[in-house]
């Protein structure tokens, strides 16, 4: 099957899963992440959830949330399908339709909403922020683990101009997301919760920036013999401290944009929110969360690297029994914080490596199905 023929397709199987969502004049968004599209629909009564489900591809249907709907079709597809949505006129870099929503039926759902279980809440705001940040942190980590393999398999490398290009390269993908990770957080979180993104991604790049470092032995904040210890420094908090300081940011920059004059406001409005909020983010937002973030590490860590093989083996076993339900539910990205939060911590994740013994599971789990099914115990008993 050629290119053009193989688009064709999945334009048509866009548009038959758009007709089944109710019609386009129903949709207000159209994303994805790595195995579904994620859509939010004004109304659910005109959703034909079985009519989704008979669908090519579909392979499930997640609807925990009013008016939102995950339809589950595998990796690499759903990238496919939402190209082919966007072709079809639901553009725009977060996927939305042009039309503007209808007023009603976004307040009837934001009611809805605040009935929600606020856990639920919280880690679907979380993997909104991260999900798109997941093919970052795969090429970041991969980059980073061949790096150390050639330092490590080939000590000399740096006197041997082939494998230090690779190796410098290497390293230089793995910096480019990691040295500026808490700008592309800031610019979702910003899109997120309704602020300017670029805003957003400034203030998240403020926390990586040396002049904290700055700020923090002006007003006696740092601790030059130990900076790790430090109240304030150049990338404390992490992506946690800048979630909360464009939360901040948002709620400043709506206030502010409802009074100023609409011919002054794209100039006094950015200028003033940023002034604003930078002040209590550094001295307040980023110490707080700088403590949060190490206590969050520090608990993964004594726990998946405990001395003690029965703990380690408890932490193991519940990670992963708990995995699976949040796959299920859509609700495992809201972990890409915490993982994000260990890999600037620590520098590596331990918590990942114990979720992923799931699927290892589940693989060997159906592996045993296929052996049995091969030879089944009980035999067809048709005359």
């Amino acid at each position: 099957m050629n290119q053009n023929a193989d688009t064709t397709d999945y334009k048509a199987d866009a548009e038959a899963v758009i007709e089944q969502l109710g019609g386009r004049d129903n949709i207000e968004s159209i994303t994805n992440c790595m195995t579904r599209l994620r859509v939010v629909v004004k109304a659910e009564e005109p959703v034909n959830d079985a009519g989704i489900r008979a669908l090519r591809d579909v392979l499930a249907i997640v609807h925990d949330r009013p008016c939102s709907y995950e339809i589950v079709v595998g990796p690499g597809k759903c990238r496919k399908y939402a190209d082919a949505c966007r072709a079809l006129g639901f553009g725009g870099s977060d996927g939305s339709v042009e039309d503007p929503p209808d007023p009603k039926a976004s307040r009837e759902a934001s009611k809805m909403k605040q009935k929600n279980n606020v856990v639920k809440t919280a880690l679907k705001t979380l993997g909104d922020i991260f999900v798109p940040l997941i093919p970052g942190v795969i090429a970041a980590g991969l980059c980073a683990g061949f790096a150390s393999l050639i330092a490590q398999a080939v000590p000399n490398y740096e006197s041997v101009p082939a494998w230090n290009l690779v190796f410098t390269l290497l390293t230089l993908i793995k910096s480019a997301f990691m040295t500026f990770i808490t700008a592309w957080v800031g610019y979702r979180a910003a899109e997120r919760f309704g602020a300017t993104p670029i805003l957003g991604g400034m203030l998240g790049m403020i926390t990586s920036l040396d002049g904290i470092n700055d700020i923090a032995l002006i007003l006696g904040l740092s601790n030059e013999s130990a900076p790790l210890t430090s109240v304030l420094q150049a990338g404390k908090g992490g992506v946690l401290a800048v979630i909360f300081g464009v939360l901040l940011l948002s709620f400043v920059e709506k206030k502010i944009r409802s009074r100023m004059p609409e011919r002054i406001d794209m100039i006094f409005t950015p200028i003033l929110s940023l002034l604003i909020c930078t002040v209590p983010y550094i001295l307040l937002i980023m110490p707080l969360f700088g403590y949060v973030s190490s206590g969050i590490a520090w608990v993964f860590g004594k726990l998946c690297l405990s001395e003690s093989a029965v703990v380690r083996m408890l932490t193991g076993f519940l990670s992963s029994a708990l995995f699976l339900p949040l796959v299920a539910t859509g609700m495992h990205h809201g972990l890409v914080a915490l993982y994000t939060v260990q890999l600037q911590e620590l520098g590596y994740i331990t918590l990942y490596p114990a979720l992923a013994m799931a699927g290892a599971g589940q693989v060997g789990a159906a592996l045993a199905v296929y052996r049995k099914a091969k030879k089944p115990a009980i035999k067809s008993c048709a005359p």
